[in-house]
């Protein structure tokens, strides 16, 4: 239940406030008056419509991706509580995720858990990416420094789906995650008959909300984002890189 509550809050993860709208308001609002003086533009990570700033108009409007409709009115981001005055508020707020806001656990995903350190970090994987493996086999070496938060899905096709759910109904979770930051699985690992596969269920629809497009994709403990492999995984955790 709780699950399900929170993603109904992520679909409404941008939301406007409006107020109505006076006669001034609508004539300063046709398109021909918006568009001439837009300065910068940014879409909005849930789709549907692009964020714009201008000379003609204070603050920022929302205008539909066939340029029909235009919104005026606050903006508010559901995931942190936060007001979105500006595009640059928005750039930074879209690059950053907190899965709790979702009102989504790891444990509710099935996550392997791998390090002891006090800053959180997770990690979506696929078990036939060799540059997931690039980012598992540099988790040792951070172990007391981040504690990972290792969320597997497939993405790679059919056997990416087979390899997932074994790894996830593995009888041994320790053996699983050791096979999976090996590199590609060759060996069948033994099973769990009574496997529970909600939590793949789940990893998917969270992957899809937070905006993973490819693998590997990792939250930094600031929420910062980023998909594919890093040089330094240290580094860009640390936001140095």
């Amino acid at each position: 239940m709780r699950f399900a509550l929170g993603l109904s809050v992520a679909f409404l993860a941008l939301s406007c406030s409006l107020g109505p709208a006076s006669a001034e308001t609508e004539a300063q609002l046709n398109r021909n008056a918006l568009t001439a003086g837009i300065t910068a533009m940014e879409k909005l990570p849930s789709g549907g419509f692009t964020a714009v700033e201008g000379e003609g108009f204070p603050g920022m409007a929302f205008i539909s991706d066939n340029g029909r409709y235009v919104v005026r009115g606050e903006l508010y981001d559901t995931w942190t509580g936060k007001r979105v005055s500006s595009l640059a508020d928005l750039r930074d707020n879209a690059s950053r995720v907190q899965l709790s806001k979702l009102g989504v656990t790891p444990a509710e995903l099935g996550a392997f858990r791998y390090g002891s350190g006090a800053k959180e970090v997770t990690i979506f994987v696929d078990p036939k990416c060799p540059y997931c493996h690039g980012v598992l086999q540099q988790m040792p070496a951070l172990a007391g420094k981040y504690t990972f938060q290792v969320i597997v899905v497939p993405v790679l096709g059919q056997e990416s789906e087979r390899l997932t759910r074994m790894v996830s109904c593995a009888t041994d979770p320790a053996a699983a995650l050791a096979a999976l930051m090996a590199g590609p699985i060759r060996d069948s690992l033994p099973q769990n008959e009574n496997c529970n596969l909600l939590p793949i269920q789940k990893r998917l629809v969270t992957a899809q909300l937070v905006g993973v497009k490819g693998v590997p994709f990792m939250i930094a403990p600031d929420g910062r984002t980023k998909g594919g492999l890093p040089q330094d995984l240290d580094s860009w955790l640390e936001g140095r890189i």
